[in-house]
């Protein structure tokens, strides 16, 4: 099954990441609070997506919930 991450921080999409390469895929940004602020240059973003080891995929998963659970101890 294909995954995909979407990594944000700051209220930005920073990374895209999948962990199956077989055939194209386009990820754009459509950002409706600097659309709904007056931004003027192009509407939606295209991102670069990158592949990762299923190995290194799950990593990202794990660290991200790892940092949920310290979040739910706090």
């Amino acid at each position: 099954m294909r995954k995909i991450i979407i990594e944000v921080q700051g209220g930005l999409v920073q990374k895209v990441y999948t962990n199956v390469d077989n055939g194209p895929i386009e990820v754009y940004v459509i950002d409706w609070d600097n659309i709904n602020a007056g931004q003027t240059e192009e509407v939606a973003e295209e991102m670069t997506v990158t592949l990762l080891h299923i190995e290194e995929f799950q990593s990202k998963i794990k660290a991200a919930n790892k940092e949920i659970q310290k979040n739910k101890e706090e």
